[in-house]
């Protein structure tokens, strides 16, 4: 955007970079924004308004999808998630698969770690169900690997 940017200002600094005078100097310009014209207002304004409701739709569709998941695949009996699950809730497999457990449990504490609306005690759970089933079920510590599949209780199925 270079282009876009009007010059001022001549400044003088070493050319190194770190406030010795052991090399030739160079100029460094200062670039300022120009001028906002009526037209470009009015596409930034445009442009503003398209994100808060893209933002909005977002918004909307994460707290669906999280509303589905919570209601339908939360393995309260033997933690961890239910993540073969059909669009209308159905459990159509009860494998558990490592890399969707991990993948669940970090959405789950990324929301609960970095938002003001998810940052709470039932957010934080769900995210701990994950790790504890994880941290009990998916390394094999005889030779550090990790195993792909295991049953919904835990029990080794597959290993990569």
């Amino acid at each position: 955007y270079f282009q876009h940017y009007y010059i001022s200002n001549n400044l003088r600094m070493p050319s190194n970079g770190g406030g010795k005078k052991d090399g030739p100097e160079v100029i460094v310009t200062k670039l300022l924004d120009p001028p906002e014209t009526d037209a470009a207002k009015k596409e930034r304004e445009e442009l503003l308004t398209v994100l808060a409701e893209l933002a909005g739709r977002l918004e909307h569709e994460l707290k669906e999808v999280i509303r589905f998941w919570d209601n339908n695949s939360l393995d309260t009996e033997h933690l961890g998630y239910l993540t073969c699950v059909d669009f209308d809730g159905t459990i159509y497999d009860t494998t558990k698969y490592c890399a969707l457990q991990a993948q669940q449990t970090y959405i789950y504490a990324k929301l609960y770690n970095c938002t003001d609306v998810y940052h709470t005690e039932d957010m934080l759970e769900t995210a701990k169900m994950g790790g504890e089933f994880l941290l009990r079920h998916a390394y094999r510590a005889s030779d550090g690997r990790c195993f792909h599949s295991v049953s919904r209780e835990g029990k080794p199925l597959s290993i990569r």
